[in-house]
């Protein structure tokens, strides 16, 4: 085969290699456009597209002012007033929001039947590779097991869903985001972030046999962790991981986790008559 022939094949590749790119590029464009979309949906339908985090004033809410109960730190005042009516009446599957102040993580928290539904499906239910932030099906909804797990898809080039979640291998991040939000019908959940690691998807993180090991579980994840922390769980606090995927090995998950600290009330004017 003659030279000029060569040349010519190997522009041919090339050029169906670039077309590939650019038609995988515009793809995940379009994903991340419509994830976008999605995440400003749901947002509108809590308030929180207009809600901002300002100091909680007590004398703003319903009844008399009680000095015992704890107050919204300043950056997450907001979630105190999110309604989550309006996406239960698009999906009963939505048990809650999840938020991490100052950071991409604000969604919509699903429990589905199927554990691995939610994978890629939207908070809509609605196909989508990207799929939702959801509980693990060992995980109770009203967030009352000692150790509860919640996943969510990491996305290559893109900070949607759990992607920045990486971002814990750095002591620095964990200082400005120290905390996790849930918020559920019956209150708003704090949890303090106290470890992050690389994990075996079919390791200790993932086993439910846990409540006669609490403790040698904590003193594991607190072994494992890249993140040193002055948080220090006890046994008879409640825990929470998060869990995602990783680009080294698909054996392996990313998780942040954090322990129960407070429960704080929400705004009475938002949260349905029992």
């Amino acid at each position: 085969m003659d030279r000029k022939k060569i040349l010519n094949i190997v522009r041919l590749l090339l050029l169906v290699v670039l077309s590939f790119s650019v038609i995988m590029s515009i793809q995940r464009l379009l994903q991340n456009l419509q994830a976008s979309r999605n995440r400003s949906d749901a947002l509108q339908l809590t308030g929180l597209d207009q809600a901002v985090s300002t100091p909680a004033d007590p004398n703003a809410s319903a009844g008399p002012y009680d000095p015992q109960k704890p107050v919204l730190p300043p950056e997450a005042s907001k979630l105190a007033k999110l309604r989550l009516e309006g996406l239960q009446e698009i999906n009963s599957d939505v048990t809650g929001w999840i938020e991490i102040p100052g950071t991409p993580i604000s969604y919509p928290l699903l429990l589905g039947v199927d554990g691995d539904y939610y994978l890629n499906n939207n908070w809509k239910k609605e196909a989508s590779r990207d799929g939702s932030i959801f509980l693990d099906a060992t995980s109770n909804p009203d967030l009352t097991n000692f150790h509860t797990l919640i996943h969510g898809h990491r996305i290559l080039f893109s900070e949607e869903m759990f992607s920045t979640l990486e971002r814990y291998k750095e002591t620095a991040y964990w200082q400005e985001h120290p905390s996790i939000y849930l918020v559920i019908e019956d209150g708003i959940y704090r949890y303090d972030i106290f470890a992050a690691f690389e994990a075996n998807a079919r390791g200790a993180v993932y086993r439910l046999d846990l409540d006669d090991k609490r403790d040698q579980f904590i003193e594991f994840c607190l072994e494992s962790s890249v993140l040193k922390t002055d948080v220090k769980p006890l046994a008879e606090e409640r825990l929470l991981t998060l869990s995602t995927c990783t680009a080294n090995n698909t054996r392996k998950r990313w998780v942040v986790q954090g322990v129960l600290r407070e429960i704080y009330d929400r705004d009475p004017s938002v949260v349905p008559n029992p």
